[in-house]
């Protein structure tokens, strides 16, 4: 419990840093940003980026029961999903990803 604990910690204070500076890091003029932006942007990239870390630490308990009882499996396919959507999320680019996704998904519904 103390290791969850710390991890989703650490993954909170790194999604923080992204939720803030993220219009920074993307090179994004934030100068033009009314409030509710500011707010819409923190929220998209914050919750983006820990629900990376989630992602991961439930791959790290999956590894660490292969590991502790000796078990060998292949990877099934929502681990990989998993994994994906870890390294994509703690990266800071899941909110783009998913915001691409459902424009790209509504034109095609469209046509």
């Amino acid at each position: 419990m103390q290791h969850a604990c710390l991890f989703l910690t650490i993954g909170g204070v790194v999604s923080l840093i992204y939720g803030i500076g993220a219009g920074w890091m993307f090179g994004v003029n934030v100068s033009l940003w009314t409030p509710w932006q500011w707010v819409r942007q923190f929220t998209l990239n914050y919750v983006g980026s820990f629900v990376g870390w989630v992602c991961l630490w439930i791959l790290f308990n999956r590894i660490s029961f292969w590991i502790t009882n000796n078990y060998v499996d292949t990877p099934e396919v929502w681990e990989i999903f998993l994994f994906i959507v870890s390294f994509i999320g703690i990266t800071g680019h899941l909110p783009l990803a998913s915001v691409t996704l459902i424009q790209n998904l509504s034109e095609w519904i469209k046509k």
